[in-house]
């Protein structure tokens, strides 16, 4: 989206997207991020979990790809990431989906862009908040 096709009180929920043990499995091990609480049930119960869980990173990739997919952030560029609260884990086998509220918007007449922040929440299937936070994108103008 374009800068300027953003309403000020833009809200929107995105489609919903499954959180897969493979997805887990291959994030964990290729980010380094192998902690066994990641990968093995058994090792996440320790801890108190009902099972392994999805590492928080990963809920923040997905966050932003969700954006992307529902078009708000196909022409954006990342700029900050403020206020990021984990609320509650995420398993394999979670539906998860963003409700996204715009806050602000401030044009930037020197790059022919603008700059929107916008506050997210991340739920599961039972809309139970995982992570909730604040980013702030630059857009360009449209041409």
């Amino acid at each position: 989206m374009y800068f300027n096709e953003v309403p000020d009180d833009y809200n929107f929920r995105t489609p919903s997207k499954p959180l897969t043990g493979t997805e887990v499995d291959l994030v964990s091990q290729l980010s380094g991020m192998d902690l066994p609480a990641f990968l093995d049930d058994q090792a996440a119960k320790k801890w108190g979990f009902k099972c392994r869980v999805v590492p928080g990173a990963y809920l923040l990739s997905c966050v932003i790809g969700l954006l992307v997919r529902q078009g708000f952030l196909v022409d954006a560029v990342w700029a900050a990431l403020n206020d990021v609260s984990f609320k509650n884990p995420a398993y394999p086998g979670d539906i998860i989906h963003v409700e996204n509220k715009v806050l602000n918007k401030k044009a930037n007449s020197k790059r022919n862009s603008g700059f929107i922040t916008y506050r997210w929440t991340l739920k599961n299937q039972d809309d139970l908040v995982l992570v909730e936070g604040t980013n702030t994108c630059m857009f360009p103008m449209k041409p």
